[in-house]
């Protein structure tokens, strides 16, 4: 259930947050797209309120972090030519 909330949350409502962000991730040489993902795992928890918790805010990007890196490793979201 949370994997489907997920791709839910990445697929219709990350866009939204990572196009009125830009500036700031851009100012940031892209370091905001974390926090965004972390806003995004925060949605989530709100949404599976009694299923799914996470205790901090740091451990959210912290998380946010690890996902990164497993979809880097995996080649997810990757345009391929």
């Amino acid at each position: 259930m949370i994997a489907i909330v997920l791709a839910l949350l990445n697929t219709f409502v990350k866009p939204i947050l990572s196009f009125i962000a830009f500036p700031i991730t851009f100012m940031s040489l892209g370091l905001f797209q974390l926090v965004i993902n972390g806003f995004v795992l925060e949605i989530a928890e709100m949404i599976l309120a009694p299923d799914f918790y996470i205790p901090s805010f740091g451990l959210t990007i912290l998380m946010s972090i690890v996902i990164s890196i497993l979809y880097s490793l995996l080649g997810i979201g990757k345009i391929n030519d």
